[in-house]
């Protein structure tokens, strides 16, 4: 997959969409930098990369005098796909940009799950969403372990193939984490189920 795609391949669509467009969302979703093989041979860094993209986008934006009326958000799905079981590989970052967008820095504990109210907050000036006590994680790709982590310190992460506990900081209880995943995978079966999916 990843010597077939250059992300930035797409980025003359992308701005001829928005340019052809009165209003209009783009999905992107990345892979450069997924495969470790992929980014020895071509000598270029993820960071180094999407800073090229990033800004091939803002300057084809400006160019088509629509850069004042954009707003860019780029999310990460986690860290190094190889720390399955450290903290820091779920903290991901949230980088929001636009005409209007205040300067700033939010270190409180959000989800993916809260990208919507995120984007309303900076376009239509609403509250943010109230910070997580506590979040479900699931990752990374190259391994099935899920998890919970309790700010501002606590976490367990467990090997979903062997129930082992990876790693675990604080006092949470392993087994509440499993039934409480196990809750949440077998509330999404049943929707699954349901729209006969």
């Amino acid at each position: 997959m990843e010597s077939a795609t250059e992300d930035r391949a797409a980025l003359p669509l992308i701005l001829d969409h928005a340019a052809s467009s009165q209003r209009s969302f783009v999905l992107a979703e990345l892979v450069y930098g997924h495969t470790p093989e992929w980014r020895v041979s071509t000598g270029v860094t993820p960071l180094a990369y999407y800073d090229a993209y990033l800004n091939e986008l803002w300057d084809g934006l400006a160019e088509s005098g629509l850069a004042d009326n954009t707003l860019i958000i780029v999310v990460s799905d986690h860290g190094d796909r190889g720390a399955h079981a450290e903290r820091a590989n779920y903290r991901v970052p949230l980088l929001v940009v636009g005409t209007g967008v205040s300067p700033g820095e939010d270190v409180e504990a959000r989800s993916h799950l809260d990208l919507q109210a995120i984007v309303a907050h900076d376009r239509l000036g609403t509250p943010l969403p109230a910070a997580r006590s506590r979040l479900t994680t699931v990752g990374s790709t190259e391994r099935w372990v899920y998890g919970e982590i309790v700010p501002p310190s606590q976490h367990v992460f467990i090997d979903d193939g062997s129930g082992t506990v990876l790693d675990r900081v604080g006092t949470i209880d392993p087994a509440n984490v499993h039934r409480r995943f196990q809750e949440l995978v077998d509330l999404v079966d049943g929707i699954d189920s349901q729209s006969g999916s």
